[in-house]
Protein backbone atom coordinates (compact mmCIF):
# COMPACT_ATOMS: atom_id res chain seq x y z
CA UNK A 1 0.00 0.00 0.00
CA UNK A 2 1.35 3.41 -0.97
CA UNK A 3 1.80 5.83 1.94
CA UNK A 4 0.86 9.44 1.28
CA UNK A 5 3.87 11.70 1.97
CA UNK A 6 1.73 14.13 4.02
CA UNK A 7 0.27 11.42 6.30
CA UNK A 8 3.12 11.23 8.82
CA UNK A 9 3.55 15.02 9.27
CA UNK A 10 -0.21 15.42 9.55
CA UNK A 11 -0.51 12.69 12.15
CA UNK A 12 2.38 14.17 14.11
CA UNK A 13 0.77 17.61 14.02
CA UNK A 14 -2.55 16.17 15.22
CA UNK A 15 -0.84 14.36 18.08
CA UNK A 16 0.97 17.53 19.14
CA UNK A 17 -2.27 19.48 18.99
CA UNK A 18 -4.04 16.94 21.20
CA UNK A 19 -1.18 16.98 23.65
CA UNK A 20 -1.38 20.76 23.86
CA UNK A 21 -5.06 20.68 24.85
CA UNK A 22 -5.22 21.22 28.62
CA UNK A 23 -6.74 18.50 30.77
CA UNK A 24 -10.25 19.19 32.06
CA UNK A 25 -10.10 21.39 35.11
CA UNK A 26 -10.84 19.69 38.40
CA UNK A 27 -14.17 20.86 39.78
CA UNK A 28 -13.80 23.56 42.39
CA UNK A 29 -14.47 22.49 45.99
CA UNK A 30 -17.74 23.30 47.62
CA UNK A 31 -18.33 26.79 48.96
CA UNK A 32 -19.33 26.86 52.62
CA UNK A 33 -21.20 30.08 53.23
CA UNK A 34 -20.90 30.99 56.90
CA UNK A 35 -22.61 33.97 58.46
CA UNK A 36 -20.38 34.64 61.47
CA UNK A 37 -23.01 36.70 63.31
CA UNK A 38 -25.89 34.28 62.73
CA UNK A 39 -23.90 31.10 63.29
CA UNK A 40 -22.22 32.60 66.33
CA UNK A 41 -25.63 33.48 67.76
CA UNK A 42 -26.94 29.94 67.16
CA UNK A 43 -23.85 28.47 68.81
CA UNK A 44 -24.09 30.74 71.85
CA UNK A 45 -27.84 30.23 72.20
CA UNK A 46 -27.54 26.44 72.04
CA UNK A 47 -24.80 26.41 74.67
CA UNK A 48 -26.78 28.77 76.90
CA UNK A 49 -29.93 26.67 76.54
CA UNK A 50 -27.99 23.49 77.36
CA UNK A 51 -26.57 25.17 80.46
CA UNK A 52 -30.05 26.30 81.45
CA UNK A 53 -31.40 22.76 81.19
CA UNK A 54 -28.48 21.51 83.28
CA UNK A 55 -29.17 24.09 86.01
CA UNK A 56 -32.87 23.18 86.09
CA UNK A 57 -32.35 19.42 86.20
CA UNK A 58 -33.38 19.14 89.84
CA UNK A 59 -36.73 20.72 89.04
CA UNK A 60 -37.24 18.87 85.76
CA UNK A 61 -36.49 15.33 86.93
CA UNK A 62 -39.24 13.30 88.64
CA UNK A 63 -38.91 11.89 92.12
CA UNK A 64 -37.89 8.42 90.91
CA UNK A 65 -36.21 7.21 87.73
CA UNK A 66 -38.26 6.45 84.66
CA UNK A 67 -35.74 4.02 83.13
CA UNK A 68 -34.41 1.97 85.98
CA UNK A 69 -33.06 -1.33 84.60
CA UNK A 70 -30.88 -2.45 81.67
CA UNK A 71 -31.71 -4.75 78.80
CA UNK A 72 -29.70 -7.83 77.88
CA UNK A 73 -27.17 -6.01 75.71
CA UNK A 74 -26.56 -3.34 78.31
CA UNK A 75 -26.28 -5.87 81.13
CA UNK A 76 -23.77 -7.93 79.15
CA UNK A 77 -21.65 -4.89 78.22
CA UNK A 78 -21.77 -3.73 81.83
CA UNK A 79 -20.40 -7.05 83.07
CA UNK A 80 -17.81 -7.33 80.31
CA UNK A 81 -16.44 -3.85 79.66
CA UNK A 82 -16.49 -2.00 82.98
CA UNK A 83 -13.04 -1.65 84.54
CA UNK A 84 -12.30 -2.48 88.15
CA UNK A 85 -10.51 0.87 88.35
CA UNK A 86 -13.41 2.80 86.87
CA UNK A 87 -12.09 6.13 88.11
CA UNK A 88 -9.09 5.90 85.76
CA UNK A 89 -11.33 5.31 82.79
CA UNK A 90 -13.53 8.23 83.87
CA UNK A 91 -10.54 10.55 84.04
CA UNK A 92 -9.28 9.37 80.66
CA UNK A 93 -12.71 9.83 79.11
CA UNK A 94 -12.95 13.37 80.50
CA UNK A 95 -9.56 14.30 79.06
CA UNK A 96 -10.20 12.66 75.72
CA UNK A 97 -13.72 14.10 75.61
CA UNK A 98 -12.18 17.58 75.61
CA UNK A 99 -9.19 16.68 73.48
CA UNK A 100 -11.10 15.15 70.57
CA UNK A 101 -13.16 18.29 69.73
CA UNK A 102 -10.09 20.48 70.15
CA UNK A 103 -8.03 18.16 67.96
CA UNK A 104 -10.70 18.00 65.27
CA UNK A 105 -10.91 21.79 65.21
CA UNK A 106 -7.13 22.13 65.05
CA UNK A 107 -6.95 19.64 62.17
CA UNK A 108 -9.05 22.09 60.15
CA UNK A 109 -7.78 25.43 61.42
CA UNK A 110 -4.03 24.82 61.36
CA UNK A 111 -3.84 24.04 57.59
CA UNK A 112 -6.09 27.04 56.93
CA UNK A 113 -3.77 29.31 58.91
CA UNK A 114 -0.73 27.82 57.19
CA UNK A 115 -2.34 28.59 53.83
CA UNK A 116 -2.88 32.21 54.85
CA UNK A 117 -6.65 31.88 55.25
CA UNK A 118 -7.42 32.98 58.82
CA UNK A 119 -11.05 33.79 58.02
CA UNK A 120 -11.65 30.29 56.68
CA UNK A 121 -9.99 28.86 59.79
CA UNK A 122 -12.35 30.88 61.99
CA UNK A 123 -15.38 29.82 59.94
CA UNK A 124 -14.43 26.16 60.10
CA UNK A 125 -13.89 26.36 63.85
CA UNK A 126 -17.25 28.09 64.25
CA UNK A 127 -19.08 25.34 62.34
CA UNK A 128 -17.50 22.68 64.55
CA UNK A 129 -18.48 24.65 67.65
CA UNK A 130 -22.01 25.05 66.31
CA UNK A 131 -22.34 21.30 65.77
CA UNK A 132 -21.03 20.59 69.27
CA UNK A 133 -23.38 23.13 70.85
CA UNK A 134 -26.46 21.72 69.10
CA UNK A 135 -25.42 18.17 69.99
CA UNK A 136 -24.98 19.24 73.61
CA UNK A 137 -28.40 20.87 73.78
CA UNK A 138 -30.11 17.82 72.32
CA UNK A 139 -28.24 15.61 74.77
CA UNK A 140 -29.31 17.64 77.80
CA UNK A 141 -32.95 17.59 76.74
CA UNK A 142 -32.95 13.83 76.15
CA UNK A 143 -31.15 13.13 79.43
CA UNK A 144 -33.86 14.93 81.38
CA UNK A 145 -36.65 13.42 79.31
CA UNK A 146 -35.53 9.80 79.64
CA UNK A 147 -34.30 9.97 83.26
CA UNK A 148 -32.22 6.81 82.97
CA UNK A 149 -30.18 5.48 85.87
CA UNK A 150 -26.42 5.15 85.38
CA UNK A 151 -24.74 1.74 85.61
CA UNK A 152 -22.71 2.59 88.70
CA UNK A 153 -25.85 3.80 90.47
CA UNK A 154 -27.78 0.72 89.39
CA UNK A 155 -25.20 -1.72 90.77
CA UNK A 156 -24.45 0.39 93.85
CA UNK A 157 -20.77 1.02 93.05
CA UNK A 158 -21.35 4.74 92.54
CA UNK A 159 -23.49 7.50 94.03
CA UNK A 160 -27.05 6.21 94.08
CA UNK A 161 -28.94 9.32 95.19
CA UNK A 162 -26.93 11.96 93.35
CA UNK A 163 -28.88 13.95 90.77
CA UNK A 164 -26.34 13.08 88.08
CA UNK A 165 -26.93 9.37 88.65
CA UNK A 166 -30.15 9.56 86.58
CA UNK A 167 -28.75 11.25 83.48
CA UNK A 168 -27.34 8.27 81.65
CA UNK A 169 -29.10 8.37 78.26
CA UNK A 170 -27.46 9.27 76.07
CA UNK A 171 -23.69 9.74 76.53
CA UNK A 172 -22.81 13.42 76.29
CA UNK A 173 -19.07 12.77 76.03
CA UNK A 174 -19.66 10.45 73.08
CA UNK A 175 -22.15 12.77 71.39
CA UNK A 176 -19.90 15.83 71.49
CA UNK A 177 -16.84 13.86 70.36
CA UNK A 178 -18.65 12.41 67.35
CA UNK A 179 -20.30 15.75 66.54
CA UNK A 180 -16.92 17.48 66.40
CA UNK A 181 -15.28 14.73 64.35
CA UNK A 182 -18.21 14.41 61.94
CA UNK A 183 -18.36 18.17 61.44
CA UNK A 184 -14.61 18.45 60.87
CA UNK A 185 -14.60 15.46 58.52
CA UNK A 186 -17.55 16.77 56.54
CA UNK A 187 -16.03 20.24 56.22
CA UNK A 188 -12.68 18.81 55.13
CA UNK A 189 -14.40 16.57 52.59
CA UNK A 190 -16.52 19.37 51.15
CA UNK A 191 -13.48 21.64 50.95
CA UNK A 192 -11.53 18.82 49.25
CA UNK A 193 -8.81 19.07 51.90
CA UNK A 194 -5.93 16.59 51.55
CA UNK A 195 -6.22 15.70 55.23
CA UNK A 196 -9.90 14.75 54.98
CA UNK A 197 -9.35 10.94 55.11
CA UNK A 198 -7.09 11.33 58.13
CA UNK A 199 -9.57 13.56 59.93
CA UNK A 200 -12.42 11.14 59.29
CA UNK A 201 -10.49 7.95 60.09
CA UNK A 202 -8.42 9.19 63.00
CA UNK A 203 -11.27 11.22 64.41
CA UNK A 204 -13.68 8.28 64.31
CA UNK A 205 -11.17 6.11 66.16
CA UNK A 206 -10.61 8.77 68.82
CA UNK A 207 -14.33 9.40 69.28
CA UNK A 208 -14.94 5.66 69.55
CA UNK A 209 -12.29 5.53 72.27
CA UNK A 210 -14.26 8.15 74.19
CA UNK A 211 -17.36 5.97 73.99
CA UNK A 212 -15.47 2.88 75.11
CA UNK A 213 -13.98 4.71 78.08
CA UNK A 214 -17.44 5.82 79.20
CA UNK A 215 -18.39 2.14 79.31
CA UNK A 216 -15.16 1.26 81.10
CA UNK A 217 -15.83 4.04 83.61
CA UNK A 218 -19.20 2.40 84.39
CA UNK A 219 -20.90 5.72 83.69
CA UNK A 220 -22.94 4.67 80.66
CA UNK A 221 -24.71 1.69 79.18
CA UNK A 222 -23.83 0.43 75.71
CA UNK A 223 -27.05 1.83 74.24
CA UNK A 224 -26.18 5.23 75.77
CA UNK A 225 -22.91 5.24 73.86
CA UNK A 226 -24.43 3.98 70.60
CA UNK A 227 -27.22 6.56 70.70
CA UNK A 228 -24.81 9.36 71.56
CA UNK A 229 -22.54 8.39 68.68
CA UNK A 230 -25.46 8.33 66.27
CA UNK A 231 -26.85 11.67 67.41
CA UNK A 232 -23.46 13.39 67.36
CA UNK A 233 -22.62 12.04 63.91
CA UNK A 234 -25.96 13.14 62.47
CA UNK A 235 -25.60 16.69 63.82
CA UNK A 236 -21.95 16.90 62.80
CA UNK A 237 -22.76 16.01 59.20
CA UNK A 238 -25.92 18.08 58.96
CA UNK A 239 -24.53 21.41 60.19
CA UNK A 240 -21.87 21.78 57.45
CA UNK A 241 -24.28 20.48 54.80
CA UNK A 242 -26.74 23.24 55.67
CA UNK A 243 -23.98 25.71 54.79
CA UNK A 244 -22.97 23.92 51.60
CA UNK A 245 -23.45 25.68 48.29
CA UNK A 246 -21.79 23.66 45.51
CA UNK A 247 -20.19 25.79 42.84
CA UNK A 248 -21.97 25.06 39.56
CA UNK A 249 -20.13 25.20 36.27
CA UNK A 250 -22.37 25.86 33.28
CA UNK A 251 -21.26 25.82 29.65
CA UNK A 252 -23.59 26.69 26.78
CA UNK A 253 -23.08 25.04 23.39
CA UNK A 254 -25.00 24.87 20.12
CA UNK A 255 -27.20 21.85 19.52
CA UNK A 256 -29.51 20.70 16.71
CA UNK A 257 -32.54 21.97 18.60
CA UNK A 258 -31.01 25.26 19.74
CA UNK A 259 -28.69 25.72 22.73
CA UNK A 260 -27.79 23.07 25.27
CA UNK A 261 -26.26 23.56 28.70
CA UNK A 262 -23.59 21.35 30.25
CA UNK A 263 -23.37 21.31 34.04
Amino acid sequence: MRRHPLLVPSALAAALALAAVPAPARPAPADLQVNVAADGAVTAAAFAAALGVRLLERDLLPVSCRWCSPGRLDAWAHRTLAWKTASRAATASDLLGVGVPLGATAALAVPDLAAGAPRRAAEDALLVAEAVSIATLGTELVKVGTDRIRPDAWDGSGPVHALDSRLSFWSGHTATAFAAVAAAGTIATLRDAPAAPWIVGGGAAAASAVGYLRLAADRHWATDVLAGAGWGTAVGILVPLLHWHPIAHVRLMPSPGGIAGEF
